[in-house]
């Protein structure tokens, strides 16, 4: 998929997409049996998806950013609260403008996310 990606551009394409078929399983899930699950999907195709998304972004294409971490916030050794967080933005491309130097930052869409999530979550528990 790099491959032919990068040939195409050598070619003169200016724009490209990508449909990777990334299973992400959600709430949606439990309303609609049978929605977008990795049901039927040969495992080694499945496996294989995260890593070529991840050869797109090293190759400097965008893609949609996903972002899943585990954090425990805590206080005095005090747990507060922890849990498991999956962030995904699919309006990424019409949150706004970067900078010229966030415009050269790899990861500026999950970046962003992330910053979204802190200031809601962390900072917002402050108040």
């Amino acid at each position: 998929m790099v491959a032919s990606t990068l040939q195409l551009i050598s070619e003169g394409a200016t724009h490209i997409g990508i449909a990777s078929d990334h299973v992400i399983e959600s709430f949606r899930n439990d309303l609609w049996p049978g929605y977008k699950t990795s049901a039927g999907m040969d495992p080694e195709l499945l496996e294989q998806i995260p890593l070529m998304e991840q050869a797109l972004a090293a190759a400097g294409f965008t893609v949609w950013p996903m972002v899943e971490f585990e954090y425990t916030l805590s206080e005095n050794g005090r747990v507060l609260k922890s849990d498991t967080v999956r962030l995904s933005d699919m309006g990424y491309l019409q949150g706004g403008f970067f900078t010229a130097a966030q415009q050269s930052t790899h990861l500026r869409y999950e970046r962003r996310m992330l910053d979204r999530w802190y200031r809601d979550t962390i900072e917002g528990r402050k108040r």
